[in-house]
């Protein structure tokens, strides 16, 4: 995806912001990109999110967007300052904020992308978080790393249907606290022998929300589906116009880790985790052959 502008930064530049032939060259045998991004409500849930689609179908997403942006005066598009009214939609009147929802909605509508989610009940998961912490490697016991890890397998085991050979481009929103041992853990899982979906996974980048597009629209899907589960799914709410409008014609695949689910994985741990061997084969300790979650849709 072509980024909005440029940046300065030496350590991104390789990933995110050189000349576009530039990164076509990087990801030359990358021709699917996938852009995910996190939602949290504190104390409640967590939800990464995100869309993986043909390079071609991204490009299309570029202009359009990068436009919309130019039209509401924004440098990126936040869904929930939005919904909110923070941030870069402070003191903008309720008409204005949901037509820039709608108007980013549309745009969204207008390419072929498929969504994949993840998300985590927390209180649910803190309950249990000592059992966790056994069943993961140390410091790779929080929720932002299970629900990364889902998503990338998600999308990995998603992208099936395209031909052998053709490798994900993973992009997730600069995290500094966390991203340094995502890495170690997308690396980890390329190297398992055991795992069918390992030859789709290709590069992995965390890149500025500012400069991609895909990022931004992969914001608004976490926080609407984080609103989703936790408004319709678990207090009986009506959806949301603009979930609905998500949904509409899309493939939408959610998983939900909620209390029964999380509790289930934990107590029939060995029987559905292999060891990892050695520390040189990974972080973990042990790890799920498959996701014990709850599937949404």
């Amino acid at each position: 995806m072509i980024p909005v502008a440029e940046s300065e930064s030496p350590e991104s530049s390789r990933w995110s912001f050189r000349p576009f032939e530039s990164r076509i060259r990087l990801f030359a045998m990358v021709d699917l990109h996938a852009y995910s991004d996190e939602s949290e409500t504190p104390s409640r849930m967590f939800c990464v999110a995100g869309f993986v689609a043909p390079l071609s179908e991204w490009e299309r997403l570029d202009a359009p967007w990068t436009q919309a942006l130019r039209q509401f005066s924004l440098a990126e598009f936040k869904m929930a300052d939005c919904v909110q009214g923070q941030g870069q939609f402070l003191n903008r009147k309720l008409y204005d904020r949901l037509r820039a929802q709608s108007r980013f909605l549309d745009l969204l509508s207008s390419v072929r992308v498929e969504a994949f989610a993840a998300a985590i009940d927390l209180n649910a998961y803190n309950e249990v978080a000592s059992t966790i912490e056994e069943l993961r490697a140390l410091g790779f016991e929080k929720p932002y790393y299970l629900a990364f890890q889902q998503q990338v397998e998600a999308i990995a085991n998603g992208c099936s249907h395209y031909p052998p050979g053709e490798q994900v481009g993973f992009f997730f929103d600069e995290q500094k606290e966390y991203q340094g041992k995502a890495k170690e853990l997308y690396d980890s899982v390329k190297r398992s022998t055991n795992l069918d979906f390992i030859g789709r996974l290709g590069t992995i980048a965390f890149v500025d929300s500012a400069k991609y597009p895909g990022i931004q629209a992969a914001d608004l899907f976490a926080y609407e589906t984080k609103r989703h589960i936790a408004e319709v799914l678990e207090a009986k709410g009506r959806p949301r116009k603009q979930w609905m409008k998500l949904r509409h014609g899309r493939s939408i695949h959610v998983q939900y880790f909620n209390g029964p689910s999380i509790r289930h994985g934990c107590g029939s741990g060995q029987q559905r985790v292999h060891a990892s061997g050695t520390c040189g084969q990974g972080p973990f300790r042990v790890k799920p052959k498959r996701s014990f979650g709850q599937v949404l849709f």
